[in-house]
């Protein structure tokens, strides 16, 4: 039993050794560039939203169910067989003694039941598609909102620093005269108060900037939330023409992913009310066989 309990031993120092050496898993771990621009922000989004993956497969399982609803009711194979002595010592022949019955059914939808159940779900695709469409448009918003207001957060902060580097090279020169007794003390004093305003409103700004940074690598789903990095706007060149207004929407605000699927939405009630009106005329089906009663054909 002892050489047994070594080996045991060794076995288990040698399991824990392999996972104290072994790396932790990555993750979803995914590095920002260290200069973020709008585009680059954008397609991160487009590529990672859990939101606009989840649309996008709805879209998919749509689509599918549009494809299905249009195929016709498949055929019915009924195959019977009874009768036949199996537990007897002696087996009889099959076909003479037992009751065999083959039978094929085709359902047929009266009433164009089949053309209304393919057009309400033709629309529910297009109604998914639609509100994929609009969840990209509000992760978009989302994304620029955000961006933009790292960009704020960023520009507030380098004045909130300048400030500061200014308050301080005016308070060394005052320091400078303070020694040489051309200021008094409490005018020194009353600069220091001051700076730790100026100091307050840094910090206070570079909280902002943080926070504004993990909204927006939140929207972006790129984790760990703390990266830094810099949200770079570009601005036309001096030489540059000024770029030229986005263009509205054909069609206004009727145009919108959100009430293009709306409106569908009306349409699919409408289809689904025709849809439950066809069953007034019940199905029916054809069908035919073959029946074999203990040898004698039917």
């Amino acid at each position: 039993m002892k050489p047994l309990a070594a080996a045991v031993i060794v076995l288990a120092a040698c399991s824990a050794g392999a996972g104290a050496q072994a790396p932790p898993p990555a993750g979803d771990a995914v590095r920002v560039p260290a200069r973020l621009t709008l585009d680059e922000a954008l397609r991160l989004a487009e590529t990672r939203s859990p939101a606009l993956a989840e649309a996008r497969a709805r879209t998919a399982v749509a689509e599918a169910e549009a494809v299905g609803a249009g195929q016709r009711p498949n055929p019915t194979l009924d195959v019977e067989f009874r009768g036949y002595p199996l537990f007897e010592p002696d087996l009889p022949p099959v076909l003479d003694n037992a009751e065999l019955t083959i039978a094929i059914d085709q359902e047929f939808e009266p009433g164009g039941r089949r053309g209304l159940r393919r057009d309400a779900a033709a629309l529910g695709a297009r109604i998914s598609a639609a509100e994929g469409d609009d969840v990209a448009r509000r992760l978009r918003l989302d994304v620029q909102r955000a961006f933009l207001q790292v960009v704020l957060a960023q520009a507030e902060l380098t004045a909130a620093n300048d400030t500061l580097a200014g308050v301080d090279r005016v308070l060394a020169l005052n320091r400078v005269r303070y020694e040489q007794g051309e200021l008094s003390g409490v005018e020194l004093r009353r600069l220091q108060v001051e700076r730790h305003r100026f100091a307050d409103d840094a910090l206070v700004g570079e909280l902002a900037v943080r926070n504004a940074r993990s909204r927006l690598l939140a929207l972006l789903d790129v984790r760990p939330l703390d990266q830094p990095f810099e949200a770079v706007d570009q601005p036309a060149g001096a030489a540059d023409p000024p770029p030229a207004p986005a263009a509205a929407p054909a069609g206004g605000v009727s145009a919108r992913a959100d009430i293009r699927a709306l409106r569908l939405a009306e349409q699919r009630a409408g289809a689904d009310q025709k849809l439950q009106y066809a069953p007034r005329i019940p199905p029916f089906s054809f069908g035919g066989g073959y029946q074999r009663d203990f040898g004698a054909n039917a």
